[in-house]
């Protein structure tokens, strides 16, 4: 988001009589495809070298699942991007997501984790995604707050993304 607001094609976006909703929806879904992209070569090698197996249900189950899981992370990307530079927010993005990750559960399993870190872990959108995804592809219960955990980071930075794009609609185009 943030390298697009320097590209030279980025005012006459802004300029169309649509708003920003159907841009905003749209980076929400190619960030959602993208996602499923890069979980491919993984779920091709896990089907060709393991024994890992699941449904067609189930990896349908998955891959929605991941569509879901993904919005949370765009729409906090759209708000860095829309609030910073493009040399800021690489950097802020990497700050932010890298402990989100591993406390999420990303790295390590979370019975892993100590009990202070796993109830911190437990209000992360991380860790709520995976034990979403992990709950649709193999069927192990997920904690009960998961959803609504999600649901409450996704509405958090909802409004984090709108606020940063009036906030640089008032600085650049006023």
């Amino acid at each position: 988001m943030a390298e697009d607001r320097q590209l030279p094609f980025y005012p006459f976006l802004r300029s169309l009589p649509t708003g920003p909703g159907p841009q905003m929806v749209a980076r929400v879904l190619n960030g959602g495809i993208f996602s499923l992209f890069g979980v491919l070569p993984l779920i091709i090698i896990g089907w060709l070298f393991t024994s890992a197996t699941v449904t067609p249900g189930q990896l349908l189950a998955g891959i929605g699942t991941i569509l879901a899981v993904s919005v949370p992370f765009v729409l906090l990307g759209m708000a860095i991007g829309y609030a910073l530079s493009a040399k800021a927010a690489l950097p802020v993005v990497q700050i932010i997501l890298f402990p989100l990750a591993f406390a999420g559960g990303l790295f390590l399993p979370p019975q892993m984790f100590p009990g202070w870190l796993d109830a911190i872990s437990m209000a992360t959108p991380t860790r709520a995604g995976r034990d979403l995804l992990v709950q649709a592809t193999t069927g192990a219960e997920a904690y009960a707050l998961a959803l609504p955990v999600l649901a409450g980071w996704t509405l958090l930075f909802v409004v984090l993304a709108i606020v940063a794009y009036r906030n640089d609609e008032g600085r650049r185009f006023r």
